[in-house]
């Protein structure tokens, strides 16, 4: 019996052969005809969207918000690794030509996102929200948040030249814990998160309160690289600005 083509196969031959290989030399490589593969992928960065979308795991019903966050991004690099020329050049060609260009990407955004509304739901119990929002009203918002977050994460990885990306796992490991402090409630913080005390202070004039208080920290200068990436402040003023459902 022949053995099923899997997307993976094709990125191994991509990856043997260098991400700018025709399909016609990938299809000799594999040993099929190269029609297979027109017929299948309408282009490399179409290929490595469904073979990354594929590797999505199944969101784990018994980890903590920070520990299913790691694990996913983990699970993604991890395969990306795998076959690294192929996914550096892949992600160069996407980053050169522009996602609106390629709307299968929407399968991988979509895959991701399932994902995290899997986990949110599953925690829902000990999420904490300002008190003016309703899970249900913006659970969807925390979820592409959460996944913008994880493919911010992938493009550090490759520029990440550490040995072993050691460098994008810390920020794996920082990103779940913050995630995880702005979200999940603890009794020490008041029974809320800190993304209910981040809310409130927000209220407050910025140049009364916040710039001063990222000054105190760190320089103003680092304070917007280290925010900028994934628009921290800007997903907490969004939370305030989300008009609240009244019941």
């Amino acid at each position: 019996m022949t053995k099923k083509l899997e997307h993976e196969d094709v990125v191994s031959a991509f990856n043997h052969l260098g991400y700018s290989a025709s399909f016609g030399a990938a299809a000799a490589y594999l040993g099929i005809k190269p029609s297979v593969l027109y017929n299948r992928y309408p282009s490399r960065e179409a290929l490595g969207e469904a073979w990354l979308t594929a590797q999505i795991p199944n969101a784990p019903g018994n980890r903590t918000l920070e520990g299913a966050f790691a694990y996913f991004t983990m699970q993604v690099l991890g395969n990306l690794e795998m076959y690294r020329d192929f996914s550096r050049s892949w992600l160069a060609a996407l980053s050169a030509t522009g996602t609106s260009h390629l709307p299968e990407l929407l399968e991988l955004h979509d895959a991701s996102t399932h994902y995290f509304l899997i986990l949110l739901d599953a925690n829902q119990s000990i999420i904490s929200l300002p008190p003016e929002f309703r899970y249900e009203d913006v659970r969807t918002e925390i979820a592409d948040t959460l996944c913008s977050v994880a493919l911010f994460l992938v493009a550090m990885w490759e520029t990440d030249r550490s040995v072993r990306y050691a460098r994008t796992i810390r920020a794996v490991c920082a990103f779940g814990y913050l995630i995880d402090g702005l979200l999940i409630r603890r009794p020490a913080f008041g029974d809320a998160g800190l993304l209910v005390h981040l809310h409130e202070l927000l209220r407050q004039p910025h140049d009364r309160f916040l710039k001063p208080l990222l000054n105190l920290f760190m320089k103003p200068d680092r304070a917007t690289r280290l925010v900028d990436p994934v628009s921290l402040l800007e997903m907490l003023r969004d939370f305030r600005s989300l008009p609240a459902r009244r019941h």
